[in-house]
């Protein structure tokens, strides 16, 4: 499914159901540049180094494309199911009453690398597509930014003294103002005034200014407009205020609040897989469309007229799919500098920040890559996923092309989506035959890099894998159809001891380990078909692959 600027917040539902009801969720981004030679003269091996560098190139270069796979378990067909949505990124603010001041307070520099240029450009990527009709963006520090000055300012009005003009500037604002005050002494007869150029031609950039604020400073009772068409065309009317000037105000910032919600686009996605609020970070009417919009948007009306905002932040923020990609650690301080804050300078609070939103992360190059010596040969994603994609087990259905208007059924690698779409079916099956094969127990004792003092508290404690309430459990079996509404809270809890016992590959050992232990596992809600392909995130096989990844030209990190 093909996500722009036009349709992102109709299909936006659709992609908060499909993250609600999802197991995983398998992400990938193209960027303008993956790697800089700003700045350094030696190459710093160490893994603060690594992660200098690739801060540096998150901050300096952009994200251009987003995908996301979803993945789920049917369980009437024991199948995996899987829904992509590729989404373009633009850095650009579209055109708004707020456009040119955003510009001027949070104006980006967005850069290309040659090399990733040229090799994005072979593989098909339109560029002019995702800077011009890509999805728009604001981090959590670009609406603070925002906030501070749009809504605490009248952002039309930032004054000029006008005695530090020139002075035919001061003449100009002396006559204007003199121009008005006769307009209002006249009681706003006639009902509107024409404000020229007194040099020919239209008003310039700092002549409007200065109307505006002389309409701000003295007349508020007025209202100042600039004439777009006809024969004074660049001209501004000034006419009587129809509305208080305090409505007028409350207005202007109430729209200046939708505008930044507006513009915060991809942030309320990513907002949701981490377990935060975002039920009311957008307008219900930009979800609802009227008979005149397009057919394509029409097809997504009615589910978004059913769709609860609230029951599903409230069940994503107790159960959130586990994140998933292929080479992550890059990929997340692009997502971490362009969608929630600054990347810290530490490598210790990158990694703690990143655990605190994503509590379950898995990178499906280090689970290929553990083991190996530096010196193998490596394998690309798309070389992983041919390897894969034949394979029988687990099964694996895509449903993309199912959805109405799903567009460009072309895409191919280096297409952010397609290659979510790869990194969920090498994550299901490498998954599947590493556990079966046992791998995790020869590479348990494997050296990686933990960080030191990570304090900050595990918000995942509240999600339905983890948490030990018994209350919160039967709500979690009912919610995936494990348990019916009546089964009391002990009968989930021994069920649930049960699939784990009777479903697990290695029954002998796993009911070992359930012992050793001695907790219920409240949040396992695999059935019977699931458990026997991908492992519970309980199992000693997350102990060795969860919440850890590769880091290019070093060595491993946990999260955790």
């Amino acid at each position: 499914m093909e996500v722009n600027r036009d349709n992102f917040f109709s299909v936006l539902p659709t992609m908060l159901a499909e993250a609600e009801k999802s197991r995983f969720v398998a992400v990938d981004l193209e960027m303008s540049g993956i790697s800089s030679t700003q700045g350094r003269t030696r190459y710093d091996t160490t893994l603060q180094g690594s992660y200098t560098r690739l801060k540096e190139v998150a901050e300096q270069f952009q994200v251009l494309q987003i995908g996301f796979s979803f993945i789920s378990f049917n369980e009437q067909t024991s199948t995996y199911q899987t829904r992509t949505f590729n989404c373009n990124v633009s850095p650009l603010f579209p055109r708004s009453s707020l456009s040119d001041f955003l510009t001027s307070h949070l104006d980006r520099t967005f850069q290309f690398s040659a090399r990733s240029y040229n090799f994005l450009v072979r593989h098909g990527f339109d560029f002019n597509r995702a800077l011009n009709n890509g999805v728009s963006y604001l981090s959590c520090n670009d609406q603070r930014i925002a906030e501070q000055h749009l809504l605490s300012k009248n952002i039309e009005h930032e004054s000029i003294d006008p005695l530090t003009l020139d002075k035919e500037s001061q003449a100009f604002y002396a006559d204007t103002k003199d121009q008005i005050g006769a307009f209002v002494l006249a009681h706003f007869k006639p009902d509107r005034i024409i404000v020229k150029n007194p040099h020919g031609d239209k008003l310039n950039g700092l002549q409007i200014r200065l109307v505006y604020q002389i309409i701000h400073d003295n007349y508020p009772e007025c209202m100042a407009k600039k004439i777009s068409s006809g024969d004074m065309a660049g001209c501004m009317g000034i006419s009587q205020l129809k509305e208080p000037t305090g409505l007028k105000v409350q207005r202007r910032q109430q729209d200046n609040k939708d505008e930044m919600k507006r513009l915060s686009g991809l942030q309320i996605l990513f907002e949701a897989l981490s377990g935060q609020p975002f039920a009311t970070s957008w307008n219900p009417r930009w979800i609802y469309h009227s008979d005149n919009t397009s057919p394509d948007l029409q097809k997504w009306a009615e589910f978004n007229k059913t769709f609860d905002p609230i029951q599903c932040e409230a069940n994503l923020m107790k159960s959130r799919p586990t994140l998933v990609g292929h080479n992550l650690f890059q990929d997340l301080t692009f997502i971490y500098h362009t969608f929630i804050e600054p990347l810290p300078p530490k490598l210790d609070d990158f990694l703690a920040g990143v655990h605190n939103r994503f509590p379950r992360i898995v990178d499906t190059k280090f689970m290929f890559k553990l083991g190996k010596n530096m010196m193998e040969p490596d394998q690309t994603l798309d070389a992983l996923y041919a390897s894969y994609a034949s394979r029988d087990l687990p099964p694996i259905r895509d449903t993309t092309h199912e959805t109405p208007a799903s567009g460009n059924t072309k895409a191919g690698a280096h297409n952010a989506g397609f290659d979510s779409q790869m990194t969920a079916v090498v994550f299901l099956r490498q998954t599947h035959d590493l556990y079966n094969a046992e791998k995790h127990h020869a590479m348990a004792g494997m050296e990686c890099y933990i960080p030191v003092g990570n304090s900050i508290p595990d918000k995942s404690a509240d999600s339905l894998i983890d948490r030990d309430d018994a209350e919160m459990s039967g709500a979690a079996m009912q919610k995936f159809g494990v348990l019916t509404a009546d089964d009391s809270a002990a009968k989930q809890a021994e069920s649930t001891m049960k699939v784990d016992v009777l479903w697990s590959p290695k029954t002998g050992r796993m009911k070992e380990d359930l012992r050793k232990r001695k907790m219920v596992v409240s949040g396992e809600t695999y059935s019977a078909g699931e458990a026997s392909m991908i492992p519970s995130w309980v199992d000693d096989f997350w102990g060795t692959y969860g919440n850890r990844s590769f880091v290019a030209g070093t060595s491993y990190v946990s999260f955790a």
